[in-house]
């Protein structure tokens, strides 16, 4: 990523980048296959409170007194 979007996550969510990495490298995704069918099953992982914290600051709502549904976001998805 580059350095003006790292120092905008900075910026936006008061916190350095190394503790905002931690973070989203806690929020992983799993598949998990079904011997007996053949099927995978996709398991999407909640985000933690701190990240859902992080989340709401780098996208605040747009209007006042909108709320804002937080579905299981991939924060690793901004890293690339």
């Amino acid at each position: 990523m580059e350095i003006f979007g790292l120092k905008h996550i900075e910026l936006k969510t008061a916190i350095s980048i190394r503790k905002y990495i931690d973070e989203s490298k806690k929020v992983i995704d799993g598949k998990i296959l079904n011997h007996i069918h053949y099927k995978t099953i996709n398991i999407k992982a909640e985000p933690s409170p701190k990240m859902k914290e992080i989340i709401l600051k780098l996208f605040p709502p747009h209007q006042k007194g909108q709320v804002r549904k937080i579905l299981p976001l991939f924060p690793e998805a901004y890293l690339l």
